[in-house]
């Protein structure tokens, strides 16, 4: 169960990154 949270917990943190990444180039 733990191990499953930091799962999704990577993958969130990890969709979050590449969206503000994004933004942040469009805003330039």
């Amino acid at each position: 169960m733990q191990n499953m949270f930091m799962q999704i917990y990577r993958d969130t943190w990890k969709c979050m990154q590449t969206f503000f990444s994004i933004c942040m180039e469009v805003s330039k």
